[in-house]
């Protein structure tokens, strides 16, 4: 009967410590963003290095074109340049951009950059494609070269243009912290709106446990039909749960009180027997019988009250309808 009573209120057998739902949500939401995040960054970087390079190809083979539209034969059987190349830091000492033109191995003409003709001047690269070189003073350069056979010409001569590297690397570069700025705030932003997010669609679990509690004190409590849908059947099923409970303790105090009751009724005709007896025997019976009856008494008092909450009262009005009815017993 007890056990019934107090099922409400009973210690939980449940761990006290377990993961949270809470901490695991949001600690899955930071994983999945930083993987977005680091996963959008390769791919915008390599993106946009592709672009510079496409871009960089474009530029280089146009210079290409143009110094083969500028390429002549002059008066020793050589070649000469019409005009100088449209982009002037081609004609600057030391600059790093640079033209050659070369045949089987041997350097017909180059830029002024580039200085004299030399045996250690060759610029080789790879053929109709951007790649990496080394140029004057061990500056590494990106460069395209092109095999043609110009029109004054029955020979296929190779054409090379290149630049410097490290503007393009540094483009890349500038473009690779920018892009990581941005997208670690936008991470950092997408983090904490979804720890609010979690944080707003766990709160109904917290509204259920505080619930609960006040189920469990006989409290006031919203109504069920306020709940969310997801959380609405496991409301109901903890208020059948409750009203379940409520029948079991009915029945099991009122089965207490008709036991009570059945009992009783021979202590009664035991007291009455003990009455009429005389001697010690007597006495000692009827000392045994008040004990019973005290004890069915106060385990009935306990069963009468157990399995109810506590409800809050006003006891200014307690207190007043006792001064009243003392008053009146007086």
């Amino acid at each position: 009967i007890q056990s019934a009573g107090i099922a409400m209120s009973s210690p939980s057998n449940l761990p006290e410590k377990g993961g949270s739902i809470l901490s695991i949500l949001i600690l899955m939401a930071a994983i999945w963003c930083l993987a977005s995040i680091t996963i959008a960054a390769m791919a915008l970087i390599f993106l946009f290095q592709s672009h510079v390079t496409a871009q960089l190809e474009e530029e280089l083979n146009s210079h290409v074109i143009q110094l083969v539209s500028l390429t002549e034969p002059d008066s020793k059987g050589s070649f000469r340049l019409r005009t100088e190349m449209a982009d002037p830091r081609y004609s600057r000492p030391t600059s790093s951009w640079v033209w050659q033109i070369h045949k089987d191995g041997d350097v017909l003409l180059q830029s002024a950059s580039l200085g004299p003709p030399g045996p250690n001047t060759l610029l080789a690269t790879q053929f109709g494609k951007v790649s990496e070189i080394e140029g004057p003073l061990g500056v590494e350069l990106t460069g395209l070269a092109r095999q043609i056979t110009p029109r004054f010409s029955q020979e296929r001569l190779t054409f090379v243009v290149a630049r410097p590297s490290d503007q393009v690397q540094s483009a890349v570069a500038r473009f690779r912290n920018i892009v990581l700025i941005v997208l670690v705030l936008f991470g950092l932003g997408q983090i904490a709106t979804a720890a609010w997010l979690v944080r707003t669609g766990l709160k109904p679990l917290s509204d259920l446990r505080q619930w609960v509690a006040q189920m469990r004190r006989g409290e006031a409590r919203p109504k069920i039909k306020e709940w969310p849908s997801e959380i609405l059947p496991v409301a109901r099923e903890i208020e059948e749960l409750e009203s379940h409970v409520d029948r079991l303790v009915h029945r099991a105090r009122g089965q207490a009180a008709d036991l009570a009751h059945a009992i009783k009724t021979p202590l009664s005709v035991l007291r009455q027997i003990g009455e009429t007896m005389d001697g010690p025997d007597a006495e000692q019976l009827c000392r045994q019988n008040d004990r019973i009856d005290a004890a069915l008494g106060r385990h009935l008092a306990k069963v009468r009250v157990s399995g109810r909450g506590k409800a809050q009262v006003n006891v200014g009005t307690v207190v007043k309808d006792l001064l009243i009815a003392l008053r009146i017993t007086l």
